[in-house]
């Protein structure tokens, strides 16, 4: 099978994330709907910081988030170059250090 999609972030609940994979199937034992236990080879990456899609903005083709600014009750643009994204939630790959507040 050749994995297609892997979400950048887990299920709070489960601890499971969801995959979309395309699976060999010539005899078509495989049918729609049916869930299977696999054991799936990895690269070693690691998603260092996900924030929630609606913390995104865009001004043409660049991105950014809001993070606190120096001075109290002051917010600073932070320009942040995005990876992988799922419906709620989109991975940072530069910018924003791990564990930083930003605005959502």
């Amino acid at each position: 099978a050749v994995v297609d999609y892997v979400s950048p972030i887990a299920a709070q609940d489960t601890q499971s994330v969801l995959a979309r994979a395309t699976v060999p199937n010539p005899e078509g034992s495989l049918q729609p709907g049916l869930f299977v236990t696999a054991s799936v080879e990895q690269k070693s990456e690691t998603v260092q910081v996900v924030v929630a899609r609606d913390a995104i903005l865009y001004e043409g083709a660049d991105s950014f988030v809001y993070v606190p600014g120096d001075e109290e009750g002051s917010f600073e643009r932070l320009p942040v170059k995005i990876g992988r994204s799922d419906a709620g939630a989109v991975e940072i790959v530069e910018g924003l250090a791990p564990g930083s507040a930003y605005v959502s």
